[in-house]
């Protein structure tokens, strides 16, 4: 039982550390943003962030979670339960956010009209409706990751994604000055590379 505590908060710690450094990448980029954006720029950056998280939550009906409970709990030790298990889970989050991405990409003028008054930037809000899509499909891959205890592979990912994504912002918002529209192309990439 002390050898499962141990092991248990050791990796605990490390996903911890990887969600720190992923969070820090906002952190680390405040300097560029203070410098190179206006105030509205960081309201629009805030609404687009709050579209994202809220059509991301929904979207993702809590099937991480239910994953990582159904793989490491009611099929351990069962490996054909557990495969089958993550491929319908991953299966099912590459259809239905198929579906619901392109309806929201759709939908897009109407949500933007809807949340920003004065200015409509229908392109960003479609823009991240397509990171949302690329970044839900990962949640299995990390829920998997979780539950075999592969943090340190975890936050290796989670590393390099940071690291990349600081990059093309800081390209996208410093070099070609894009404001908000550089970092939401910035996250779009990392996204559908990682």
């Amino acid at each position: 039982m002390k050898s499962f505590l141990k092991n248990t908060g050791k990796h605990t710690f490390i996903f911890g550390l990887g969600n720190i450094i992923t969070t820090g990448t906002s952190f680390l980029l405040l300097p560029v943003y203070l410098h190179y954006l206006t105030p509205y720029d960081y309201g629009i950056l805030a609404l687009l962030d709050i579209i994202a998280l809220f059509f991301g939550s929904v979207i993702l009906q809590g099937l991480p979670n239910s994953l990582l409970r159904s793989y490491s709990y009611d099929y351990l030790n069962k490996e054909v339960e557990q495969k089958e298990v993550v491929g319908s889970a991953y299966l099912y989050l590459l259809i239905s956010p198929l579906f619901y991405y392109s309806l929201l990409y759709f939908l897009a003028p109407y949500i933007s009209g809807f949340v920003f008054k004065s200015s409509n930037p229908v392109l960003l809000v479609r823009l991240i409706f397509l990171t949302g899509f690329f970044q839900v499909s990962t949640n299995i891959t990390y829920a998997v990751m979780r539950a075999n205890l592969q943090s340190k592979k975890m936050v290796t990912i989670s590393v390099l994604s940071s690291i990349l994504t600081i990059c093309l912002n800081f390209y996208f918002v410093v070099i070609l000055k894009m404001n908000v529209a550089g970092i939401v192309w910035g996250n779009l990439i990392s996204s559908a590379i990682f």
